[in-house]
Formats: structure tokens, C-alpha cells, sequence
């Protein structure tokens, strides 16, 4: 995931990125959808949410996030280092945005399995604002 990860796990200071680290280290490798859920954190969590500290996620902005990304086409397969790019869809035709929603939803579950680690791991205290979402 890029970053010097190491260190401290001070609340004030533990960021979405830190805590996404955290989970998938405590899977381990042999954890079974393992890629899919690292490359929906680099590509879909980590750039708008990762320098957010966790104890300072509000239920507000995850609806935001959440909405942003079943706004968007789906990705498609890009070299590493390469711009996103995107399908061409109509995102009008309902099918498109129930794909859409579910995926959006299975990213939003990645991210919250990583929160409840990182609340079950001790790594930030309440109030958790994001768990009212």
C-alpha cells in the first residue's frame, strides 16, 4: 500500500490508510478474496478516504463517499501506474446502477471490516461516528 506504515497507532493519528494496512495483515495471504479487496482499497478507498484519520470519520461523509462511488462507471483493468479509466455505460439504465450500488457495497464492506479490526484491535476509542452509517 505504499506508505511507511509502521509505528505508532495513536488515535489522533491513525488514518484509514494505516488501518486498512492493519486488517489486511491480521487476514493474512492466505485470505481468499484478498486481491480483490487490496485493489478496491489502492483504487477506490485509499485515494479519497485514505489520509482520513479514523476517529474522525463522520456517517456523513462515508454516505458522500459511498454515493460518489456508485455514481461512477466501472473501472476497467489498467497497467500499474496508468491513469484510471473507465467503461463507457448509461449510467440511467436501472441494471447499470444496481451493479453499481452492489459494488459500491462491497467496497463500503471492505472498509468497514477494516474499522471494526482496527476498533476491536484497541486503535482508536469512541465515539465512532462512522458505525451509525
Amino acid at each position: 500500500m505504499g506508505a511507511d506504515l509502521s509505528g505508532t497507532r495513536d488515535p489522533a493519528t491513525y488514518t484509514v490508510q494505516k488501518c486498512l494496512h492493519d486488517y489486511f495483515e491480521a487476514k493474512g495471504p492466505s485470505w481468499k478474496s484478498a486481491a480483490d479487496a487490496k485493489s478496491r482499497a489502492e483504487g477506490l478507498i485509499i485515494p479519497k478516504l485514505g489520509d482520513r484519520v479514523v476517529a474522525r470519520l463522520t456517517s456523513d461523509e462515508l454516505r458522500s463517499w459511498l454515493r460518489e462511488l456508485a455514481n461512477q462507471p466501472p473501472r476497467l483493468r489498467s497497467k500499474k501506474g496508468r491513469p484510471t479509466r473507465h467503461a463507457e455505460v448509461d449510467m440511467d439504465e436501472p441494471e447499470i446502477v444496481r451493479k453499481r450500488q452492489a459494488s459500491a457495497n462491497r467496497t463500503m464492506t471492505i472498509l468497514k471490516a477494516a474499522l471494526n479490526h482496527a476498533f476491536a484491535e484497541g486503535n482508536y476509542p469512541p465515539p465512532f461516528l462512522w458505525r451509525r452509517f
